[in-house]
């Protein structure tokens, strides 16, 4: 199967240090990728980060237009998904790799992203993680910028040919970045970059653009935990078994369950917002 091991573009002149793994000691995570391409053949990899709304299926398309307002399961949607830029190596062997999300307004997708604003959320949540189908990643947060989305120069660089050329961008993006990060997740030259991208939804066409550094995960325990039962187990739920006069015990669902009520509910094509906990059914 191909490896998502980072290698150094063939005109650089100096040879790059190869990632650092690190070393997970409690459960892995899960997904079973062969039947997610069954529903959807632009599944790529699953991005989440313990603590956050982040835990979605990422996907990548031909153009970086279809998952901008289609989910998933293809259905029209304006909350669109989580998507690869269609110009990166689908085996996450680019130096740099892009993946896009909206920011709603349920706080869903890539929302969370604008609070990398604050130095404190940032300390909160320095890390993500990816999985894919041939490796896992953690995702060592380092930079936070403002770009606009036209002026690809300055934030949308697939490769770095050379060290020196690496070292500049660095520098001048540390210059630009809106947090501190911490010393260790700082990357060097040969470490493979994951780059997040949302809306700021302050001006038109300005971006948020969190970038991390990649890290292959080893895992010192073959135990595992699927990815959406971590998803449910975090969250809280109304969902309980009661006692039904004349129907005996029963699972009743709460209309306004925090694992549901901010979910969507309108028909296809339309531009209305409302959610199941305060729309009714």
């Amino acid at each position: 199967a191909p490896t998502a091991t980072p290698r150094p573009a063939a005109a650089a002149t100096e040879e790059p240090r190869y990632s650092r793994p690190v070393l997970v000691e409690d459960v892995r995570f899960t997904v079973d990728f062969p039947y997610l391409q069954t529903l959807n053949e632009d599944v790529r990899a699953w991005i989440l980060q313990e603590g956050t709304p982040i835990n979605y299926p990422v996907l990548q398309a031909k153009n970086n237009d279809y998952y901008l307002d289609h989910m998933f399961n293809r259905r029209i949607n304006q909350d669109g998904a989580i998507f690869m830029d269609s110009g990166n190596n689908a085996f996450f062997i680019d130096a740099n790799t892009y993946i896009y999300g909206h920011h709603t307004k349920t706080d869903a997708m890539f929302t969370s992203l604008t609070q990398y604003r604050d130095q404190a959320y940032y300390e909160q949540h320095p890390q993500l993680t990816l999985l894919t189908p041939y490796s896992d990643y953690a995702i060592d947060l380092f930079a936070v910028r403002v770009a606009m989305a036209d002026d690809e120069t300055s934030w949308r660089v697939k490769q770095f040919l050379r060290k020196s050329e690496f070292t500049a961008y660095l520098a001048d993006l540390m210059a630009d970045s809106l947090i501190t990060p911490m010393a260790e997740s700082m990357p060097e030259w040969g470490d493979q970059w994951l780059v997040l991208v949302t809306c700021t939804n302050d001006h038109a066409g300005e971006r948020y653009v969190v970038y991390g550094r990649m890290r292959p995960i080893v895992y010192a325990s073959d135990e595992g935990v699927a990815i959406t039962k971590m998803q449910m187990d975090q969250q809280q739920t109304l969902t309980a078994r009661q006692y039904v006069p004349g129907r005996g015990e029963m699972i009743v669902y709460a209309q306004n369950d925090p694992l549901w009520a901010g979910l969507r509910y309108e028909a296809a094509g339309t531009n209305r917002r409302r959610t199941f906990g305060p729309g009714g059914c």
